[in-house]
């Protein structure tokens, strides 16, 4: 791998580190006060906005892609995805 290839895949990293940790300052508090309401207004499962922000975080989670765990469903497992 050359210099500035690594280099590359180093501000890359360092940028998804940083969109993680901002992410996850977000939703810390905002996870508490969606249970609270949850509690509060006691909705269906499938209404719960505990849940909905989980499934957001999920979702998130595949777009930041910190670690390359996830993949476009067009790439094959073995393939290194674009960045």
């Amino acid at each position: 791998m050359t210099a500035m290839k690594s280099l590359r895949c180093l501000v890359i990293f360092q940028l998804k580190l940083a969109a993680d940790a901002i992410r996850d300052l977000i939703m810390s508090p905002v996870s508490i006060v969606m249970f609270v309401l949850d509690l509060v207004l006691r909705p269906e499962e499938k209404d719960s906005h505990y849940q909905q922000m989980m499934q957001f975080g999920r979702k998130t989670d595949r777009w930041i892609n910190l670690f390359e765990e996830h993949y476009d469903s067009k790439q094959k497992q073995t393939e290194k995805p674009i960045d």
